[in-house]
């Protein structure tokens, strides 16, 4: 069962709340996402300690929050656009080479120059 609990192309639930761009586009970043969390939530742990908010007004935890969400999302945006994306691009070209053809195995090797 999906997200939207109503099975393969049911619907329902948060399928009706959340486009399937928006769901296509998280679940592409969703291993960039995964893997680069750590980096700019320790960086805005030292600039930005959650404890130091937790006595303040509802609206400036909710800013605190959303600038950690931003910036992990940024992050995340930033590792898919230039490792994981290029990565792909690369594996893919090397699948799709051409296997040698028995042939080319059984030809006589190139000699080597003297």
């Amino acid at each position: 069962m999906g997200l939207g609990g109503g099975g393969a192309g049911g619907g329902g639930g948060l399928a009706l709340l959340v486009p399937p761009t928006a769901a296509l586009a998280v679940g592409a970043v969703s291993y960039s996402l995964f893997v680069s969390q750590w980096l700019p939530f320790r960086a805005l742990d030292h600039l930005l300690p959650a404890g130091d908010y937790a006595g303040r007004p509802l609206a400036v935890r909710l800013v605190v929050l959303a600038a950690y969400l931003l910036c992990i999302a940024l992050t995340a945006l930033l590792l898919y656009w230039i490792v994981e994306k290029p990565a792909g691009r690369w594996l893919r070209g090397l699948w799709r080479r051409p296997a040698p053809s028995p042939a080319d195995l059984t030809a006589a090797p190139a000699r080597s120059p003297r």
